[in-house]
């Protein structure tokens, strides 16, 4: 190694401002770490909060691949950046970012930025701990039994289980794993290979992450069987149970029905009593998935939508769609209890025992019982904690009686006060064994709203999709796709100048699904505004307009609607 970079390369700097590596490694003190994480909190506060939710400025400063890759430096350098131009890094990435925090962006499932959620995951990062344990997340793990015991209250669950996501996807797949575990508890040791052929129901509208599971747990794509909906996009459970007895004659095992509350397309809400009688006459798992659509649990007014969802076994639930949550926010519920076998004064999430003295964990592994509800468990002085077959998402990820390495070197290791860890609750109940804290900007908004103030919130946003539906009815040029949506997704077609007052003929419906994307081209480039657009079914591309921010006025929309006229209306195809 050189003399220059053993004694540390400076950068351009003196010495004394310690900006620069030594050995390889960067030189911060807590003055100059201060100094940088406050100019850019200023930058994000001015160009992310601020501008990028200012209704005067552009959604997105769009730009091609090979442009932006010329605007802005992605490479890796081999020596130090100066920290001012690792500021003007970060101005340019928020510039070129799109501001899904506008008012008008109407594109995704999510949008909105709420600043409790943001505070939230700016602690949440600077803690930087992973959600499996209280040993390193004490306050996580508490809070997460506490929001997810919440969110099955208001779906109507006695009990609970559950765990937070990364992604709704992956909440989708523990259901589908859950239930065929239920069914056939063999398949942890024996694998598919002890199983006959198994089959599960979802609808043609359904989210294509139950195909990708399907695939991914070794069931077999032609063995999900899609259920016909009707126009409106729910779920025929005539349809269903017919295709249910369909399978049962040719020999295969119904074991998971996957209903939707808010499909991603057309806002659906399957008739979710009807399905669970289904499901319940042929011994099914139900689970919902509401990730979208959840929300509308928090209204009164709207909350009707996923009446029968406490029938259900499990449910997906995205408090980063329509609540507003900063991404990933993504909870995955079972109403099947965990069977407590030990006596607990409270239940953390990592299944926490209260004791009044020093425990030590080791080899031996006694069971803990209990004589009575009041009587605290008695634990030999030799003996360690069991797992016990307690939590029905732990029993079908790992065997209860095998600890990973990483807990197994607890042992012998004395934890002092009232706390002893049953160290692989969380990572048993998880696929992962590191997990991002995802649910303190939930639990920091709730505290902040409470419930009736997330009332207020859902009720805006399902009002105003209210009322951009009644104001495409009477503006020339706009059709509704669907005539009475059901969520806050709001379908349309708009038809330009040159297709105006023609018969609807295939030809001309042809043409009219070109519309969309010429119309969305425009709106990209001048960043005035993002709708997403998309084919369905015998449906040529149509506009699916979001509204999911609970910012979003009704003035907001009717410049949404103008600015597409505007855009469109010269368009010849």
């Amino acid at each position: 190694m050189s003399a220059n970079l053993s004694d540390g390369l400076q950068n351009g700097f003196s010495p004394d401002q310690r900006n620069g590596t030594k050995n390889g490694t960067i030189l911060y003190n807590g003055e100059k770490r201060a100094h940088f994480l406050k100019r850019v909190f200023q930058i994000i506060l001015e160009d992310g909060v601020e501008k990028g939710t200012d209704v005067n400025s552009k959604v997105v400063e769009f730009v091609h691949p090979e442009i932006l890759e010329k605007l802005i430096d992605l490479s890796i350098p081999e020596s130090v950046t100066p920290d001012d131009r690792l500021l003007e890094l970060c101005r340019e990435t928020i510039r070129y970012s799109v501001k899904t925090g506008h008012r008008r962006f109407f594109n995704q499932l999510y949008s909105g930025l709420d600043q409790y959620g943001l505070a939230g995951s700016w602690l949440t990062d600077t803690v930087n701990t992973s959600q499996y344990t209280y040993e390193v997340a004490p306050v996580f793990t508490l809070m997460e039994n506490v929001v997810l015991k919440h969110m099955a209250t208001l779906a109507g669950y006695q009990g609970f289980d559950g765990i937070f996501c990364p992604g709704g996807s992956i909440s989708n797949l523990y259901g589908i794993n859950l239930a065929r575990y239920r069914m056939f508890p063999e398949i942890k040791e024996e694998g598919m290979h002890a199983l006959p052929k198994m089959c599960l129901f979802t609808s043609k509208q359904g989210h294509y992450s139950i195909k990708k599971s399907t695939a991914l747990l070794g069931i077999g794509l032609k063995y999900m069987i899609e259920v016909d909906c009707d126009e409106t996009g729910q779920m025929d459970p005539v349809a269903l149970e017919k295709a249910i007895v369909k399978a049962e004659c040719e020999g295969l095992t119904p074991f998971f029905v996957n209903a939707t509350a808010g499909t991603t397309v057309s806002g659906a809400y399957d008739p979710l009593e009807t399905i669970a009688d289904v499901c319940k006459r042929h011994n099914i798992w139900m689970h919902v998935d509401c990730c979208w659509g959840g929300g509308a649990l928090l209204s009164r007014k709207y909350r009707h939508l996923l009446k029968g969802i406490e029938l259900s076994d499990s449910m997906s639930w995205n408090p980063h769609k329509m609540m507003g949550a900063p991404l990933q926010c993504c909870a995955f519920l079972t109403k099947h209890e965990q069977d407590k076998c030990y006596d607990v004064s409270y239940d953390t999430g990592d299944k926490v025992i209260i004791i009044n003295r020093l425990y030590i964990l080791h080899g031996s592994r006694k069971k803990i019982t209990r004589k009575t509800d009041k009587t605290k468990a008695k634990l030999d002085k030799r003996s360690s904690l069991v797992i016990p077959e307690k939590s029905p998402l732990r029993n079908c990820v790992l065997d209860h009686t095998s600890l990973p390495p990483e807990f197994e070197s607890r042992r012998g290791h004395i934890f002092e006060g009232r706390f002893i860890f049953d160290f692989a609750s969380l990572p048993l109940e998880a696929i992962q064994c590191g997990r991002k804290v995802d649910v303190f900007k939930i639990w920091l908004m709730w505290k902040a709203k409470g419930d009736l103030g997330f009332e207020q919130l859902m009720d805006n946003i399902f009002d105003n999709s209210r009322y951009l539906v009644e104001h495409l009815k009477i503006t020339e040029g706009f059709k509704l796709v669907f005539r009475k949506p059901q969520c806050t997704n709001v379908c349309f077609w708009y038809i330009p100048i040159c297709l105006r007052d023609q018969e609807e003929t295939p030809d001309w419906w042809a043409k009219l699904g070109k519309v969309a994307p010429l119309i969305k081209e425009k709106m990209v480039l001048k960043g005035s505004l993002l709708v997403g657009y998309q084919p369905l079914d015998h449906r040529v591309n149509f506009f699916r307009m979001v509204i999911s921010n609970a910012e979003t006025t009704k003035e907001d929309m009717e410049f949404a609607i103008a600015e597409i006229d505007r855009l469109g209306r010269d368009i010849v195809v």
